[in-house]
């Protein structure tokens, strides 16, 4: 059984010249039941009252309680002091989460708020085998079923059939019409519950507000535990008693509980928050067994959230907790057509959405938002082609309405997988031919941007040959900041812009001219880029101007030699009147701007994109000068996305990369 030994208790060595007297009551040697800490004492101040006491740990207060409890051994030690009677307090901490050996400092808190020390304790969790036999810990196993009577009975036997004989089994009927509550009677040790349908988290919650365990196990009805689970969980909790939950792997059985090919657990190694992220480490809910006092911390399962509560839960748990795997198989996980699992589209949309709940928590860690990313793809891989695959059921079952709510998941949530719809039905593929004819014929009359038509129609028929319809596709900029038009496609400019719009052509040909402008308007700042060569090779000079009103201000800089690194020049300026004027300067290492200033930064602007969830990378061909002018970002590309076209394939129209799973070489 978990307990709590409190270890060493020391007052501090003399009374601070603030407090007349002190006392701490936690006795050396102590066991107390559970993660909990009970700490109680009193503390008088002389000149300035004492308010508060507070339990620090690590420099974090984890714990503060008001001083108001009446002290009877201070009122007789200070007989003449009023607030002698009334200088008592108690704290009463959880110890779950933090490290197995724990030291605690105890100051008194003033009314001027200033901190005074008034002891330190130690304490440590154990696991007393020895209490095991004589009083062990209580399981509660909660089984919420809804119309799954024809596997109850299967799910509750499995329950009874455990090595570890100390549970209690509550059934929480959440309003079937079937058998289910005929089935609870038959086994008179199964407490049942019976309440209106409230999905399976409020049945969940429900089970959770009923058991009286000090470890929690949620079964669902179609499933079943093997007879080791809940020793399994007992043991890893003895082994790291600072865990809020652990866990076991899970095997698959088909409708009749015949077994189906095995599958490769997952194995974590490293932060188990970010795994959970990254994919799908917990297959059944089953195989979790919680810490009941987890559920003071973060509440129950989210009934908003019912198809994907319990990776919600486990995200939110092992964000602030450490939760570990024992790894034992201990659940048999059945796979069905009634099972909520098969509803897939509402498991593609809930399992997104509690994902990106975590969004605010990893964005600012490079390898919290991989996680987070890989996490995206992993269940859009695991329940878009699951979707797909029911839409092209319902399809040739004629069930139009099904198969209409299963192509708005995957336009909402994964559009990319919409062409696999169309799968190998000969009918479909004639109407997707006969789209594609349509838009080449619309596309080649109706040249779209500021690219030439040819060029135009070559990109967009690049573009239908790789890229499935209603992707979303950044497309690096030509060099006048419009679009391609890509029908069907959710196109994005790159790079989004920082400040002001893309810069345009504004003079051509010799070394050396100068331009009459009548368009600078009063008040805007205009960029001016000096390039070598044509399509951006090296980037020469630039210089910021901005026109005001009767104001003149220039740079005539001289050429500068190769070998140098300064030059010299003239700054001109006129205020337009008599009065009085400053001018400052200010320096930084490159030219910023709309493009970006280097390859790290371009590489920083596009990882923004890609974490909205782009699917491909387009560089048309006014676009190459990019993989010159920025060699850091072509290799960066290069060794982590897949090149779907090359400018060979496509004729020098434009090169395509797939953004969807990343491939890094070597």
């Amino acid at each position: 059984m978990a307990v709590v030994e409190i270890l060493d208790v020391s007052l501090t060595e003399t009374v601070s010249a603030r407090l007349r007297g002190r006392y701490l009551h936690a006795v050396p040697g102590t066991l107390n039941t559970a993660h909990t800490m009970e700490i109680t004492g009193w503390a008088l101040g002389r000149d300035c009252p004492v308010v508060a006491v507070e339990l620090v740990n690590k420099c974090n207060v984890c714990r503060r309680a008001p001083v108001n409890i009446h002290s009877p051994d201070a009122a007789a030690i200070y007989p003449g002091v009023t607030e002698a009677a009334y200088s008592g307090f108690s704290l009463n901490i959880s110890l779950l989460g933090l490290t197995p050996e724990i030291e605690f400092l105890v100051q008194a808190v003033l009314k001027d708020q200033i901190r005074v020390p008034i002891g330190m304790i130690r304490a440590r969790r154990l696991w007393r085998e020895g209490r095991i036999d004589a009083n062990p810990p209580l399981v509660s196993v909660v089984i919420p079923c809804y119309r799954q009577a024809h596997f109850l009975d299967e799910a509750i036997e499995s329950v009874l059939a455990q090595s570890y004989p100390h549970l209690e089994l509550v059934l929480v009927d959440d309003g079937s019409s079937d058998n289910t509550a005929a089935i609870a009677a038959t086994y008179p040790g199964v407490r049942y519950i019976r309440q209106k349908n409230a999905g399976l988290s409020g049945a969940r919650n429900t089970g959770l507000r009923h058991s009286l365990g000090a470890y929690l196990v949620f079964l669902d009805a179609d499933d079943r535990l093997l007879p080791n689970a809940l020793e399994a969980g007992l043991q890893c909790f003895a082994s790291h008693p600072e865990s809020a939950f652990v866990y076991g792997h899970s095997r698959f059985i088909m409708f009749d509980g015949s077994p189906m090919p095995a599958r490769q657990p997952i194995h974590v190694e490293g932060d188990y928050y970010l795994a959970l992220l990254r994919g799908t480490p917990i297959m059944a809910p089953a195989s979790v067994m919680y810490r009941r006092e987890i559920f003071e911390v973060v509440d129950g399962f989210d009934t908003s959230l019912s198809p994907a509560a319990d990776y919600a839960l486990y995200y939110r748990v092992a964000r602030q907790f450490p939760i570990r795997c024992h790894g034992q198989t201990i659940v048999e996980y059945r796979r069905h057509d009634t099972n909520m699992t098969r509803g897939f589209e509402q498991m593609l949309k809930y399992n997104l959405v509690a994902l990106r709940g975590q969004w605010r928590y990893v964005r600012r860690s490079a390898e919290g938002r991989e996680a987070y990313q890989a996490g995206i793809r992993s269940w859009k891989h695991a329940h878009g082609r699951l979707v797909v695959k029911a839409v092209r059921v319902s399809i040739g079952a004629k069930q139009w309405k099904r198969a209409i709510q299963g192509v708005w998941a995957l336009l909402r949530f994964c559009p990319s997988y919409l062409p696999l719809v169309m799968g190998d039905k000969p009918l479909l593929q004639k109407i997707r031919a006969c789209i594609k004819r349509a838009v080449g014929k619309t596309n080649s009359r109706r040249p779209r941007g500021g690219a030439p038509p040819p060029l135009a129609q070559q990109i967009r028929q690049a573009v239908l040959a790789r890229i499935p319809p209603h992707a979303k596709v950044i497309v690096v900029d030509k060099g006048d900041g419009g679009v391609l038009g890509l029908d069907r496609l959710q196109e994005w400019h790159f790079p989004p812009p920082k400040e002001g719009s893309p810069e345009k052509l504004f003079a051509a040909g010799s070394s050396k001219g100068s331009r009459e402008v009548t368009w600078m308007k009063i008040g805007c700042t205009y960029d001016l880029r000096l390039y070598a060569g044509r399509g951006r090779r090296k980037l020469l000079a630039a210089v910021k101007v901005m026109r005001t009103e009767g104001t003149q201000l220039a740079a005539d800089l001289e050429p500068v030699r190769v070998r140098d690194t300064a030059g010299t020049g003239t700054i001109r300026w006129d205020t337009g009147s008599d009065s009085e004027s400053e001018l400052y300067v200010s320096a930084s290492p490159r030219f910023t701007g709309y493009y970006p200033t280097d390859s790290d930064d371009a590489v920083e602007r596009f990882e923004g994109l890609c974490a909205q969830g782009a699917d491909f990378l387009l560089f048309p061909r006014t676009a190459f000068w990019w993989l010159d002018h920025y060699p850091e970002f072509k290799a960066y590309l290069e060794n982590r996305y897949r090149l779907i076209a090359d400018a060979k394939a496509t004729n020098d129209a434009c090169i395509i990369f797939d953004l969807r799973n990343t491939s890094p070489k070597g």
